[in-house]
């Protein structure tokens, strides 16, 4: 019995000191948690903003003296490897601004909802260094955010989580002052052939401007809508191949490309050539906001439910 023991013992002693039977060993190390700290530039007069940065992430103040009042650049240090910076400028300084860089894309996205331009650039001072550049108008200031780290996550959820402190106007507008400004329609001319499906007239119509440019895309997209469904399409001889039970669900814009989701009755009824000038009124009226925004769409991404392949398919 003694020799059973013995020979037990020398069997698992190994297991046992190699922690096999150590339950805390067979769980998974659980993720570092990653805390968070916020900053808030809260010295601009009328506005500001906040971020939200990891809390292990270096945070320094500098001033330039074009502003004597408060610092107008925060550089946050990432990593040895990536430094992020907010450069607070006045909007008569925009022209300049890139100056100092040599421009190899350009494109537009947006940050806290509203029109911001993307810039990739070379350091004319410093050959080879390349920045992310990022410019954004709030109020009287224009803030440009940068990082010398292209195609990082930080660079990207740091933008994700930009928001500007409420703006106040430093003056008052005055009562003659009207937010209404014209927006162009575009319909099928029933006044001349259509041999290419497409819409080669428009009507012009008044809208009230929204708080931020980008705003203008839904804005737009409801008054081609609303105003399909008008009798004096016909009496102008002017017709729209989209019904008026067509509903927009959510919009967006991001690289220059407006993107504009519907609900499937954009999808019922009708051939080619009816698809082409539901596709073609709807391109049409949102790239026509160029001509009174600082919008710059150069494509549009329809979808139907959020999907964009089936997306008026004959």
């Amino acid at each position: 019995m003694k020799n059973k023991i013995i020979i037990l013992l020398i069997l698992i002693l190994p297991l046992i000191l190699s922690g096999c039977f150590n339950k805390a060993g067979d769980q998974q190390q659980a993720e570092p948690v990653v805390s968070y700290d916020i900053y808030t530039q809260e010295a601009v007069p009328g506005g500001g903003y906040k971020v939200k940065y990891p809390s292990t992430w270096e945070v320094a103040e500098s001033a330039t003296g074009k502003f004597e009042e408060f610092n107008d650049i925060t550089t946050f240090k990432a990593s040895d490897q990536e430094e992020i910076q907010v450069k607070i400028f006045t909007t008569d300084q925009a022209e300049a601004l890139l100056e100092p860089y040599n421009i190899e894309s350009e494109s537009q996205t947006q940050i806290d909802s509203r029109l911001a331009n993307d810039y990739l650039v070379q350091d004319l001072d410093n050959e080879g260094q390349r920045w992310h550049l990022i410019s954004i108008i709030n109020g009287d200031y224009l803030y440009l955010l940068m990082s010398n780290a292209l195609g990082s996550s930080d660079f990207e959820n740091f933008i994700n989580d930009f928001n500007f402190l409420e703006y106040q106007e430093q003056e008052p507008a005055t009562e003659n002052s009207s937010n209404d400004f014209k927006i162009k329609l575009y319909f099928d001319d029933l006044n001349q052939e259509n041999s290419d499906c497409l819409p080669h007239i428009y009507q012009e119509v008044i809208i009230q401007k929204p708080e931020v440019e980008i705003g203008l895309i839904p804005v737009a997209i409801k008054a081609l809508i609303q105003t399909s469904s008008l009798e004096d399409l016909a009496e102008q001889n002017l017709s729209s191949a989209i019904s008026i039970n067509t509903r927009l669900l959510s919009f967006g814009y991001e690289n220059n490309t407006a993107i504009v989701n519907f609900n499937n009755e954009l999808n019922v009824g009708g051939g080619s050539c009816l698809m082409a000038m539901r596709r073609g009124q709807i391109e049409k009226t949102l790239k026509a906001l160029n001509e009174v925004s600082g919008l710059q769409i150069k494509d549009v991404e329809i979808q139907v439910e959020g999907e964009s392949e089936t997306a008026l398919q004959p």
